[in-house]
């Protein structure tokens, strides 16, 4: 996300965190559908709610609470396999010698930190994914370096796990998943075994990816309770969404869809605990996940459109992402943004899946495991709430038309949701099968055998039995104990 891309704007450090008086407070004390019976916002329109910025002050202290290590001046290197993601990392990956930055104060400033805090200076390689493969497969063979860091898309993960060139991050010194400026669920998605291959955090989780909802609240019924008032008691469901106007996909696949659908119920298909060779399972709800994508496609709301569908009135909502707010900004177009809904006003939490997105790993040829522990938790303590705060506050000023507006970013924003099976299970057809593609089938067969009937009724569990199988031999295989 460029926090200074918007033309008029200019961003420092001051103007991130400005010293305003507080008309209303916000706190990472959000909690994603956590129940909230106040009266429906009732504030003007152009009224923006004034935040209190805390994020700056807690990296700062979750750096200083890493304790003391220095790198003595030396140049770090981090090697990327996408371009898109060393932007989340890097100061400027374009420097033409003019002076101008691409990137955000904010991410500047974060970069900036961590440098200070190790005396190091980073720098980034890019390359292809197969280039980083022969590549750091010859610099095991000889023991040469390679460099501090890996950004691998969380795709691109499960190849490198597997052909041994990745470093266990439990292996690291003073390495805790629980630490709060860790995403630990999504991060313990990326474990196997004895191994944990990658960290999520906000050092690398693009907000902009995060899948949500928009609403074009002029083509809504008139209701007593706003659409922000209802997510925030936690009543935003499915159902709900599709009482309330028609829906569209930012999306050409049928499949992303139900994955998305799938995610909101908070599912995993992969137990993947520590000390145990990952097996699929069939989690309670799968049912319910699959039954509730078949209503949705009968329902017609299945079908993909543009942004510009949606900016035109032709749906009351859109599923696109964060980054489309953007856009929308430019627009007449009278929107608020929601999380993705819950299955059930009874469930914890929204989840919004992220099924791309960049992880940070270690090599396996690191020889300074202590150093290449404080460098990836410096870059994800320097980033909690800093870049959150950034962001919501970026989006004050620049896109939303409501303050409820921005309460709904900081829902989306705890509703992250990672899965064992778009990283670690990704390469797989048979783990594939055995988890989201089970959705996916059982949706294609029960409209081919019951396309006149709105009632799903395929035994979803005999579906899995025919690829449970298949899907534990490839991921014992592939994710074996130690002398196993």
């Amino acid at each position: 996300f460029l926090l200074s891309a918007c033309s008029g704007i200019t961003i420092n450090i001051d103007n991130i965190f400005p010293a305003e008086t507080l008309t209303e407070e916000s706190t990472d004390d959000t909690t994603a559908g956590a129940a909230d019976t106040s009266a429906a916002d009732t504030t003007a329109a152009d009224t923006i709610k004034t935040y209190e910025y805390t994020g700056y002050s807690r990296a700062s202290e979750y750096l200083e609470n890493l304790g003391e290590y220095s790198f003595d001046g030396e140049s770090l290197f981090i090697k990327s396999t996408t371009e898109d993601a060393v932007n989340l990392i890097f100061i400027s990956a374009t420097d033409d010698g003019d002076g101008s930055s691409t990137y955000s104060e904010a991410l500047y400033e974060r970069t900036l930190m961590v440098e200070e805090k190790l005396l190091c200076e980073l720098h980034y390689v890019v390359t292809t994914a197969e280039e980083m493969e022969t590549e750091l497969a010859a610099a095991l063979d000889d023991g040469s370096y390679y460099s501090n860091l890996l950004l691998l898309s969380q795709s691109e993960l499960e190849t490198f796990a597997v052909g041994g060139y990745l470093c266990s991050l439990y292996s690291l010194p003073f390495f805790d998943v629980e630490e709060d400026y860790i995403l630990t669920d999504a991060t313990l998605q990326l474990a196997a075994g004895y191994d944990l291959y990658g960290m999520v955090s906000w050092a690398t989780a693009d907000p902009d990816d995060i899948p949500c909802v928009f609403v074009n609240t002029a083509l809504l019924p008139d209701t007593d309770t706003s659409v922000e008032t209802t997510v925030k008691r936690g009543e935003w469901t499915w159902d709900k969404l599709l009482t309330l106007g028609n829906l569209t996909w930012g999306t050409d696949s049928n499949e992303d869809s139900t994955d998305i659908i799938t995610a909101s119920l908070g599912l995993h298909f992969v137990l993947n605990e520590e000390r145990t060779v990952p097996t699929v399972t069939l989690p309670e709800g799968a049912a319910d996940a699959a039954a509730l994508t078949y209503q949705i496609s009968k329902s017609g709301s299945l079908s993909s459109g543009t942004l510009d569908d949606f900016i035109a009135g032709g749906s009351a909502f859109y599923v696109g992402t964060l980054g489309d707010m953007n856009s929308l900004a430019l627009t007449g177009v009278e929107w608020t943004v929601v999380p993705i809904p819950k299955y059930s006003e009874s469930q914890s939490s929204y989840y919004s899946l992220v099924s791309g997105g960049a992880v940070l790993a270690v090599p396996a040829n690191i020889t300074d495991y202590t150093g290449a522990s404080y460098l990836i938790r410096a870059l994800a303590a320097a980033s909690c709430g800093y870049l959150r705060d950034s962001y919501v506050q970026y989006h004050m000023y620049s896109t939303v038309r409501s303050e409820s507006a921005l309460d709904m970013i900081e829902i989306i924003y705890d509703s992250v949701f990672y899965d064992f099976s778009f990283s670690l299970g990704y390469g797989s057809k048979s783990v594939s099968e055995a988890t989201y593609g089970l959705i996916h089938e059982a949706i294609a067969d029960t409209e081919e055998t019951d396309s006149d009937d709105d009632t799903f009724d395929l035994d979803i569990e005999a579906l899995f039995e025919d690829h449970r199988g298949n899907a534990d031999y490839i991921l014992a295989e592939r994710y074996p104990l130690p002398n196993e």
